[in-house]
C-alpha cells in the first residue's frame, strides 16, 4: 500500500471514529484491520464500545420518523456518489448533513447502506406524492404509498424541513 493511501485510510478512520462509528464499522468502511480500528476508537473516545451492532433493517420500519430519517440519509448518500465522491466521503458527508443525528447513529447509517447494497431495502416512489421512501424488499406492496400518504405513523409533512430531499421530492 502506498503511504498516501495509508494516510488517507487512517484519516478516514479517525474521522469516522470522531463521528462515533464503532470499530467494526470503521474497519468495514476503510478496510483497516479490526485491531487498528479498536485502537483508533480508544484513542478518540478513551474507551472501547461494548455490545453488538444491529445487523438487520427491521428498526428502519418501526416508525414513520425512522423511515424518513433513513430515507433522507440514503438519498443524500446516493447524491454524493452521483456527484463523484468516493464511498467513504459520500458516507461521511451524507451523515454530517443529516439534521436528525439523534435518530440515526452513524453505525445505523452504515446498516442502511449495507442493507441497500444487499438489496434488502429499496427506495420506491409514492404513487400519490412521488416522494421516495424506503421499503423492505420482502414487502409485496404493489400500490406503493409513502408512510405519510398511507396514514401510518404520526409525522406530518409540514414537519419536514423544506431543505430536505424528501420535501423537495414531493
Amino acid at each position: 500500500m502506498k503511504i498516501l493511501d495509508e494516510i488517507r485510510q487512517l484519516t478516514d478512520s479517525l474521522q469516522l471514529a470522531e463521528l462515533g462509528a464503532r470499530p467494526p464499522v470503521i474497519s468495514a468502511l476503510t478496510g483497516i484491520h479490526r485491531a487498528k480500528a479498536i485502537q483508533i476508537f480508544r484513542e478518540v473516545h478513551g474507551v472501547v464500545p461494548k455490545g453488538s451492532l444491529h445487523v438487520t433493517a427491521d428498526w428502519i420500519f418501526k416508525s414513520r420518523r425512522q423511515n424518513l430519517v433513513c430515507t433522507q440519509f440514503l438519498i443524500r448518500y446516493q447524491g454524493h456518489l452521483e456527484n463523484g465522491d468516493g464511498h467513504i466521503a459520500a458516507f461521511i458527508r451524507a451523515y454530517q448533513e443529516l439534521e436528525a443525528k439523534a435518530q440515526l447513529s452513524i453505525d445505523h447509517a452504515w446498516v442502511v447502506i449495507q442493507e441497500h447494497d444487499l438489496k434488502e431495502i429499496k427506495l420506491v416512489k409514492c404513487r400519490v406524492c412521488y416522494t421516495q421512501y424506503l421499503l423492505h424488499n420482502l414487502d409485496l406492496q404493489i400500490d406503493h404509498k409513502c408512510p405519510q400518504c398511507s396514514g401510518k405513523g404520526n409525522i406530518q409533512l409540514n414537519q419536514i424541513p423544506a431543505s430536505h430531499p424528501i420535501a423537495l421530492a414531493a
